[in-house]
């Protein structure tokens, strides 16, 4: 698959196509990232009963969007600790 990365300053790229996620009404898809183990979305979204493609995401059918910074708190003292909590 190849996109337009807009970490790359519009550059072209390569990137495998990782997961496809969906159910019975959409499907979205997800690349292999410059991160480890990371995969990041496509702002592609399809839905079947429509049978259209959409891009970008309206935002009535996004399912992750963004958190202010000011509600996500470490869930442990520990400056190890991994997990997040929201308020």
């Amino acid at each position: 698959m190849t996109l337009d990365a807009p970490t790359l300053h519009g550059q072209r790229i390569t990137r495998e196509l990782v997961l496809m996620a969906g159910s019975h009404h959409m499907h979205v898809f997800w690349y292999e990232s410059d991160f480890a183990h990371t995969p990041a979305q496509l702002p592609i979204l399809y839905l079947i009963d429509q049978d259209r493609t959409y891009s970008p995401i309206p935002k009535e059918y996004r399912f992750l969007n963004c958190i202010e910074s000011s509600r996500i708190k470490r869930a442990s003292d520990s400056p190890t600790s991994a997990l997040l909590r929201i308020s």
